[in-house]
């Protein structure tokens, strides 16, 4: 009802255990040095040649979340920005395009 300037993030589920092999691959890396990983070793991997085998044509989509995940995983320790509404004094944080103030 209210979407004129929102934004639509579609939503897919991979339940493949592959998608867990490869995450807990990047998160015992991130535990194991800290050191900001790559692509390509995640590619190297043998659950992801095993996931692109039962997702064809989607390698795009795969290798940009996995992107995604790579980048954010060396931020999951920080703190997070928040914003406080002086009028209110509710603290809140970004969510996608918004602020919420919900706890």
């Amino acid at each position: 009802e209210n979407f004129y300037g929102q934004t639509y993030n579609s939503v897919c589920l991979f339940r493949e255990p592959e998608v867990v092999d490869i995450l807990k691959y990047v998160w015992a890396a991130h535990k194991r040095d800290g050191r900001k990983q790559r692509l390509n070793s995640i590619q190297a991997l043998p659950a992801y040649k095993r996931l692109l085998e039962k997702i064809p044509g989607f390698k795009f989509l795969l290798d940009k979340e996995l992107s995604l995940i790579l980048s954010q995983v060396r931020c999951v320790d920080d703190e997070p920005k928040y914003y406080l509404d002086p009028n209110t004094d509710r603290i809140g944080y970004k969510v996608m395009d918004t602020i919420s103030y919900e706890a």
